[in-house]
């Protein structure tokens, strides 16, 4: 790796939304927030492995350009490892645009 490839990595991880029946979104990402069955949990690059069950509500993401993507969730799962997460759910809503979210509301 060269020492610009390393400080990205420091700075993004990898994030896979899949639904059970098809992938959903994959991309690097700077920030994710998904709704826990507790409240809401935010992942930023580094964050300690987690293995958690989600509840109904909105995945909030930042990718690695900055842009913003919304989904609704119903249920299903999330693990960190490795700079890594992974967010299987049984189903999942079409991208939301920003139009589509109440006013203030952020990744």
């Amino acid at each position: 790796m060269t020492d610009d490839s390393v400080k990205a990595s420091r700075k993004q991880f990898d994030l896979n939304l899949v639904a059970s029946d098809h992938p959903v979104f994959t991309s690097p990402a700077k920030f994710v927030v998904i709704p826990d069955v507790a409240g809401s949990m935010g992942f930023l690059p580094g964050h300690e492995p987690v293995l958690t069950i989600l509840g109904k509500g909105r995945v909030r993401i930042v990718d690695a350009e900055g842009n913003r993507h919304f989904f609704d969730v119903d249920g299903g799962f999330a693990s960190f490892d490795e700079n890594k997460l992974t967010v299987a759910v049984p189903h999942c809503s079409e991208e939301l645009h920003a139009a589509h979210t109440s006013a203030g509301e952020q990744a």
